[in-house]
C-alpha cells in the first residue's frame, strides 16, 4: 500500500496514505538541515502533482491544482527556515546552494506551468512564485558571498507592476506572513472598498466644495467667465449689505405704492406712541 501510494495524487483514496508516510519521516528526522532538506523534497512532489493534475481532463482537479499549489508554497516556506536556520546555526554553505537550485528549478516549473493552470488557480500560482522570489533573495542576503545557482532572472509574468505601492516580492512580506491562501472558491477584488478619494482636478479649476459669489461672475460662477483678484464670498456680500460694510445700493428700489404704506405705518405707530405716552402721563401723580 505504501509503495502505491506514492504515485497517488490528490483526491486518489491512497493519496492520505501518501501524504501520512511524508509526516513520519519528516518527524524522525534529526536537525534543521536534514528535516529541511526532507521538506524541500515534499514540496518538489507537490510541484510534479500540480503537473500531473493539469495534463488531466477531470473539471474537479481545478481545486486540486489550486490546493496542491498551497501545500507547495507552505512547504517551501517551512524548508527555507529550516535551512536559513541551519546555516545560521552551523555555516553549512550546503543548505544555501540547496535552497538556491530549489527556488530556480521551481521557478522555471512555474512559469511552464503558468499557461496551463486554470483560472481559478492562478492566484495560487502567482502566491507560490512570490514566496520562491522571496526565498532566494533571503539566501542571498544570509550569505552574500555563497556563489552559484538561485534565480538570476525573474519572468515578466511574476515582474511586480510599477503601480504597486510596495514590493509585492518583499521577503518579510512573503516569507513572514507565509499562512494558508487557501482556495475556496471565492476571488478578492482588490482596490476595491477602500477609502473614497478626491477626484483629479485640471489646473486653475475649484476643489469640490468651493463657492464664488455667481453675481460677480467669479471663477466657478454661472457665467463660466473669471475676474481679477480674488473670488468673492457670496457670504460676506450679503452681510455687508447689512452691516454697513461693503458697497451699498446705488439706489432704493422704485416699487408702486410701497412709500406712501411706509408713510400710513409710521404714522400709526406714531399715533399709537403719543397716545400710550398721554395714558401713562395722566396716570402719574
Amino acid at each position: 500500500m505504501a509503495m502505491a501510494a506514492q504515485s497517488s495524487l490528490p483526491g486518489d483514496a491512497l493519496y492520505p496514505v501518501k501524504r501520512a508516510i511524508e509526516d513520519v519521516r519528516t518527524g524522525i528526522s534529526v536537525g534543521e538541515g536534514q528535516k529541511g532538506a526532507i521538506v524541500l523534497a515534499h514540496a518538489n512532489d507537490r510541484l510534479d502533482e500540480v503537473t500531473r493534475l493539469t495534463n488531466g481532463d477531470h473539471p474537479e482537479d481545478d481545486l486540486a491544482v489550486a490546493d496542491t499549489l498551497n501545500d507547495f508554497t507552505d512547504q517551501a516556506a517551512q524548508a527555507s527556515d529550516l535551512l536559513l536556520g541551519d546555516y545560521d546555526q552551523t555555516g553549512n554553505q550546503a543548505s544555501i546552494d540547496e535552497l538556491r537550485a530549489f527556488t530556480k528549478n521551481s521557478l522555471d516549473e512555474l512559469t511552464a506551468l503558468e499557461s496551463v493552470v486554470p483560472a481559478d488557480a492562478r492566484d495560487e500560482l502567482m502566491h507560490a512564485a512570490q514566496v520562491l522570489i522571496s526565498i532566494d533573495d533571503a539566501t542571498h542576503q544570509a550569505c552574500p558571498s555563497c556563489g552559484g545557482g538561485g534565480i538570476t532572472q525573474i519572468p515578466p509574468i511574476f515582474t511586480p507592476t510599477s503601480a504597486s505601492t510596495e514590493n509585492p516580492f518583499s521577503t518579510q512580506q512573503a516569507l513572514g506572513g507565509h499562512g494558508r491562501h487557501r482556495h475556496d472558491g471565492s476571488k478578492g477584488k482588490g482596490g476595491q472598498g477602500g477609502n473614497p478619494s478626491l477626484p483629479i482636478l485640471g489646473q486653475g479649476a475649484l476643489p469640490p466644495g468651493s463657492v464664488t459669489d455667481p453675481i460677480t461672475g467669479g471663477s466657478g460662477g454661472p457665467t463660466g467667465g473669471t475676474t481679477s483678484g480674488s473670488p468673492t464670498d457670496p457670504i460676506t456680500s450679503l452681510t455687508d449689505g447689512l452691516t454697513g460694510g461693503g458697497s451699498q445700493p446705488t439706489s432704493s428700489p422704485d416699487v408702486p405704492g410701497v412709500k406712501d404704506t411706509v408713510k400710513d405705518v409710521k404714522n400709526d405707530v406714531g399715533q399709537i406712541l403719543d397716545g400710550t405716552t398721554d395714558t401713562v402721563d395722566g396716570a402719574l401723580p
